[in-house]
């Protein structure tokens, strides 16, 4: 197996730009949380928050392009490349991996705010709204030119694109791979969290008795990953290894760990066999530690289950600099790579009295001075697709094709008065009814429902009956931006009193994996890329190469996206759908004449497997 090593290290973090203050930050046991002015808080439970401070925010390059997340995250980037000494021609053969959950949400929401308040619309920023628009970012300046992934797994989306870079090494993808998170404070999330009664009003206490939640922060991290036979070749310094990595998923609560901490061991456990180590060869654990009572509690049980009691050194960074949502995996990895070079395990600062269910010395207040893959052929053996054509599996699938029929039409869903498009490819009404529970209809939200019925789909196309150690891995564009004006119009209209905690949860892109997740009993990874365009296609490659590298046998891969009015309003915003006013002649690919797409909703899912694991259960190849 490739060995898989870290040769570059860039941050920006609450306590400024660059690694060189954030590891002074941490070291010295500094608490960044403090009263919030980013964005308006009155009437919230809690007012404060870890914001990167605005004299660092100014010396940060700037685009009216850019959104603030953009401008953290190249900074990030461009440190880690410098760090690791990278030419131009290394650089055009490295790959990118992205951790992102709200993209350009902070700009858009003042675009939304001002749109709806009636007051002069900026448009700043809002070309960078979703979360792929990071890598675009990225990878443009820096002159990236291996694969480039943005994956949104909320706040293990960091982690997981350290984990997903190392594949891409491990598998002779690239050769190396800049990796990592990136997140800003924006008042979806914080009004979220305060909805559901998560945020702490002091700064938060992981592992202390008296908990009473966790702060939110922002940020950014990127590693550069690389084999080490290439970083041995050019002289590169090594600062670490990343021998192990496993993900799972609870498949229990959108929201809520599982009790027992079930994916939470899995993950320890697979990390450690993959790095052919014997838990007695760990002795620190950077936890996620977020100060809810919840997650200490069973993160400390998994952690007991799996190391014994009382034998690990434990702390939390979320401490200092607050729980900066996708950039909290990449921020704490580069924590970690410090501690092992520096020799210095940071506190857990806000730690008075521990609380007896946490078996650990967690380091309250003072930081203490520490102590290749034969790949599997894959086979497509089931399809589920949810459209304005057909819904159905693989054999309804061609007939359509065949036909030519189309479903491109004035919008009826929704008004589109005032916009400079009419015309979209609708879902039709009650397409949905056959393949979703009346009782998870009424707690899904509509996208979430597309994307369980299109898996469901598939699921019976393939005749798979044990989905428990399936992986799940969705495509998307826009995500549940329908939830995400709902929930936001709420506090427009109500003020704090107006926010659902109940929709909060879907204004985050990986809940359609989450709930589909839980509806079907799935404990392999749930995954969420984002892109423009390719997302689904995105999602299926990289399913495929889990089945390929040997680390799954079934993968249910694919995209979704809805249509919305904020995503309609948005689009004509900036001219991305076509202007014609009706019937089919507004869609013209291919024609000289042509004036822009124009949009549709669905859900397409694929069942693949290795070929061996079809075999043996008798199921039919597609392809």
């Amino acid at each position: 197996m490739t060995r898989v090593v870290v040769t570059g290290l860039g941050a920006v973090s609450p306590f400024g730009a660059g690694v060189k203050a954030f590891w002074e930050g941490l070291a010295s046991a500094r608490c960044a949380i403090e009263p919030l002015t980013l964005i308006e808080t009155e009437g919230f439970r809690a007012r404060i928050a870890a914001a990167v401070p605005a004299a660092a925010v100014d010396r940060l390059a700037a685009s009216r392009r850019r959104s603030r997340a953009d401008r953290f995250g190249l900074a990030a980037a461009a440190e880690a490349v410098e760090d690791a000494g990278l030419s131009r021609a290394e650089l055009a053969r490295t790959a990118l991996v992205v951790g992102a959950v709200g993209g350009g949400m902070l700009e858009t929401e003042a675009w939304y705010w001002a749109r709806a308040r009636g007051e002069p619309d900026a448009g700043a920023g809002l070309a960078a709204v979703l979360p792929c628009s990071h890598a675009d970012v990225i990878g443009r300046r820096l002159g990236l030119g291996g694969p480039r992934e943005t994956v949104v797994m909320a706040c293990s989306s960091g982690a997981a694109a350290l984990a997903m870079a190392a594949d891409l090494i491990e598998s002779g993808a690239a050769p190396r791979a800049v990796a990592g998170g990136v997140d800003t404070i924006t008042r979806v999330c914080y009004m979220g969290f305060n909805a559901l009664k998560l945020l702490d009003p002091e700064p938060c206490r992981p592992f202390d008795r008296d908990r009473r939640g966790m702060s939110i922060g922002e940020g950014a991290a990127f590693l550069v990953l690389e084999s080490y036979g290439d970083a041995r070749a050019r002289g590169a310094r090594i600062y670490a290894e990343l021998a192990g990595h496993a993900m799972t998923t609870d498949a229990y609560h959108v929201t809520a760990p599982d009790p027992e901490g079930t994916g939470m061991i899995a993950a320890i456990r697979g990390a450690l066999d993959r790095a052919r180590l014997a838990p007695a060869a760990v002795d620190y654990a950077n936890a996620h530690g977020t100060g809810t009572p919840q997650n200490d509690r069973i993160e400390a049980r998994a952690l007991a289950r799996v190391f014994g009691e009382g034998r690990l050194l434990v702390s939390s960074n979320k401490s200092q600099i607050g729980h900066t949502m996708a950039a909290a995996g990449g921020l704490e990895a580069a924590a970690t790579v410090l501690t092992l070079t520096q020799g210095v395990v940071p506190a857990t600062v806000n730690l008075t009295s521990v609380d007896p269910e946490v078996p650990f010395d967690c380091v309250p207040r003072v930081p203490r001075v520490s102590r290749r893959v034969v790949a599997s052929r894959v086979v497509v053996t089931g399809v589920g697709t949810v459209s304005g054509v057909c819904t159905g599996g693989a054999a309804a699938i061609g007939p359509v094709l065949e036909s030519g029929r189309s479903a491109v039409g004035r919008v009826t869903a929704f008004p589109t008065d005032g916009l400079s498009s009419h015309l979209a490819a609708e879902l039709p009404a009650g397409a949905l009814a056959a393949l979703v529970e009346p009782a998870e209809a009424r707690r899904l939200s509509r996208v979430s429902q597309m994307t369980l019925a299109a898996c469901r789909l598939a699921v019976r196309d393939a005749n798979l009956g044990d989905l428990s150690d399936a992986h799940l891995i969705v495509g998307t564009e826009f995500g549940d931006l329908r939830s995400t004006e709902e929930f936001a119009a709420g506090y427009l209209r109500r003020g704090a009193g107006g926010l659902s905690p109940l929709a909060f949860p879907n204004t985050v892109m990986n809940t359609m994996a989450a709930a589909s997740a839980i509806a079907l009993g799935l404990h392999g990874s749930s995954i969420t890329v984002n892109a423009r365009r390719v997302a689904g296609e995105l999602a299926v490659g990289r399913g495929a190469a889990l089945i390929a590298s040997g680390r799954a046998t079934a993968v249910l891969a694919g995209g979704v996206d809805e249509l919305s009015p904020l995503m309609f309003a948005l689009l004509a915003r900036l001219a991305a759908i076509s202007p014609r006013g009706g019937g089919e002649e507004g869609c013209r690919p291919f024609d000289q004449d042509a004036s822009g797409p124009v949009r549709g909703e669905g859900a397409t899912f694929l069942v693949l497997e290795s070929l061996e694991a079809a075999a043996a259960r008798g199921a039919r190849a597609l392809g």
